[in-house]
């Protein structure tokens, strides 16, 4: 499934994910860390502060988790929330926010990274094929 906005200037394309309760979303032409940055998960709005991206996000009524990625944000919604609710309201904010163009991160926040998994270990396995995407 992909679907573009482009009522903002930046258009958005949102993609589901294996996970149900989460959905990627890219701003074309935009990148959100940049290639070569590791990802980043902000689960509230203290962790977020340090990203006005993140932040904006996390204050949308149903968004529980926000991750974001060298080239998209990937956004997980509440268990009572539906996508049909919350999709247009993800897109519109993404969108207004690239249009902007404020920084994603403040620049002391690029250092900070998913933490570090065994390797071979299940979520190691699953950061490399979520990386792997993101270069496709």
């Amino acid at each position: 499934f992909l679907r573009c906005r482009g009522l903002a200037a930046v258009a958005v394309s949102a993609e589901t994910t294996p996970n149900p309760k989460t959905m990627k979303f890219v701003p074309e032409g935009r990148e959100v860390l940049g290639a070569g940055a590791r990802s980043i998960v902000y689960r509230d709005a203290f962790e977020a502060r340090a990203s006005p991206l993140a932040a904006k996000l996390l204050a949308l009524d149903g968004v529980s988790e926000v991750m974001l990625s060298p080239m998209h944000v990937t956004v997980t919604k509440a268990t009572l929330s539906t996508w049909d609710d919350l999709q247009s309201s993800v897109e519109e904010a993404v969108g207004e926010f690239f249009d902007a163009g404020a920084p994603v991160v403040e620049e002391a926040e690029i250092d900070r990274a998913v933490p570090e998994f065994e390797e071979g270990s299940l979520e190691a396995q699953i950061v490399e094929l979520l990386e792997e995407a993101e270069i496709d």
